[in-house]
């Protein structure tokens, strides 16, 4: 088998047969599309039964509801292709993808293979200069890859952009954090921080669902804040791993992830930004990596966010201590 395609799966009925018969319908034959049923309530279980019964190809999996990342963590223990590639339940690829993506990998004997997303394909079309990447169309190392990326703004977090050997990453422990949002940022970083071969090719293959209703991209929560806290805490200790010279390319993929969490505090009810900012060390973290010299859009507003919430400290406490001398002095 030369592609095995992981899809985790939860109530997406209404997306599901877009998803799944694009993946059938490549040009490439020689691939294995694993379904993992993530304990969905709605017939997308029923569905992938359907499609592993009239497709050989198509494994279908089933699991108590775990969420995406031990979807994808049991997907791959059941791949057995010589590459990886993950795609969401709710979004699609282009016939061609798998050809291209593993014909390119194997030319140049590459570990790991990215494209573009679909979306911006009338704009990569368009503007020859678009996300243009000096090393597009040649085999890099890792490191300098992500080097690259960092220095031309377009370092990609999400997962499904890599077309992986599985051997890299069955080697190298390359797997999702369980029970968390935003597990691909860490999972991507990790990728990157391994010695590999990667190849970057000017191919928008992916199509990506931005909107859809009851997704969890568009729900916001008091977990998701102290996950987005969790992974920007486990990637900062990644950083100690990092070789000196590679130190302000890494902290710069934790500035977007810590921009990340600070999004996501923004939507939160008052109550619950109290609860996040007490169970999170945002100052410190942003300290850490405020230095790294690249992303200054993005660390100006984390650098505003920081002193407002200084302040805003301060004026608390000091408030608090205001009272509590006062009624000292009143039951004196």
């Amino acid at each position: 088998m030369k592609v095995s395609i992981i899809v985790p799966v939860y109530n997406v009925e209404d997306y599901l047969d877009e998803c799944v018969n694009s993946l059938i319908n490549q040009t490439m034959q020689e691939i294995q599309i694993i379904l993992v049923d993530d304990g969905s309530s709605d017939q997308s279980g029923k569905m992938i039964d359907d499609y592993a019964a009239s497709d050989n190809r198509v494994v279908a999996v089933h699991k108590e509801n775990g969420g995406q990342s031990s979807a994808r963590n049991l997907g791959l223990k059941h791949a057995s292709g010589e590459y990886v590639l993950y795609v969401d339940s709710d979004d699609y690829i282009i016939p061609e993808t798998c050809q291209v993506l593993y014909t390119n990998a194997q030319e140049q004997d590459a570990d790991i293979i990215h494209g573009d997303m679909l979306n911006e394909a009338e704009t990569l079309k368009k503007n020859s200069s678009f996300r243009r990447m000096q090393s597009d169309g040649r085999i890099t190392k890792t490191e300098s890859f992500l080097k690259e990326k960092i220095k031309t703004g377009t370092y990609d977090i999400v997962p499904w952009l890599y077309m992986v050997k599985r051997e890299f990453l069955i080697n190298n422990q390359l797997f999702f954090a369980e029970g968390y949002y935003y597990e691909d940022q860490l999972y991507t970083m990790e990728l990157l921080a391994c010695p590999g071969k990667i190849l970057k090719i000017r191919f928008p293959f992916y199509f990506y669902r931005m909107d859809r209703p009851g997704s969890t991209t568009n729900v916001m929560s008091l977990k998701k804040a102290t996950d987005a806290a969790y992974i920007c805490g486990k990637m900062l200790e990644q950083l100690e791993k990092i070789s000196e010279d590679m130190q302000p390319y890494f902290q710069a993929v934790c500035m977007i992830s810590l921009y990340q969490y600070y999004s996501v505090y923004l939507r939160l009810r008052p109550a619950d930004r109290k609860v996040a900012w007490r169970q999170f060390d945002f100052v410190k973290a942003f300290q850490r990596v405020q230095n790294c010299g690249y992303y200054e859009n993005l660390k100006a507003p984390l650098m505003h966010f920081v002193q407002h919430r200084y302040y805003y400290t301060m004026r608390r406490d000091f408030l608090c201590w205001c009272r509590k001398q006062r009624s000292r002095l009143m039951n004196k």
